[in-house]
């Protein structure tokens, strides 16, 4: 059995821990899963897709942790803080200057549109 220890709280690469159970130790754990299991097929416990959030970019995502809004657990996610967006890829930063570019150009044509718009009209008949 293997137990990894999230990065979640912790600088780096995710530690593990190896952990090799007693084969008694092995059944009960076994024995467990297989009671939580029945029990949520029983009372018919739904499951819950997390919540995710995009940053000002809308290129990267992160688990928000909303779809557990109110209980323990998201209190002390909150207090800990969510972990930080990953950084851009140089893909997404040349992707993003290329959107850059292309609102100032698109901004500037507006401006002259607008420029032209505002100048007096005059019809000959």
């Amino acid at each position: 059995m293997k137990i990894v220890a999230d990065d979640r709280f912790f600088d780096g690469e995710p530690s593990t821990l190896r952990v090799d159970p007693t084969p008694e130790a092995s059944a009960l754990i076994g024995a467990a899963v297989s009671r939580l299991r029945n029990q949520y097929v029983e009372e018919g416990v739904e499951w819950v897709s997390p919540v995710l959030e995009d940053d000002e970019h809308h290129l990267r995502k992160r688990r928000s942790y909303a779809e557990i809004a109110g209980s323990e657990g998201y209190r002390i996610i909150m207090e800990a803080g969510l972990k930080a967006f990953p950084p851009l890829t140089p893909r997404q930063v040349v992707w993003l200057k290329q959107q850059h570019q292309a609102t100032a150009s698109l901004a500037a044509d507006a401006s002259d549109v607008r420029e032209e718009a505002s100048r007096p009209q005059v019809w000959n008949q």
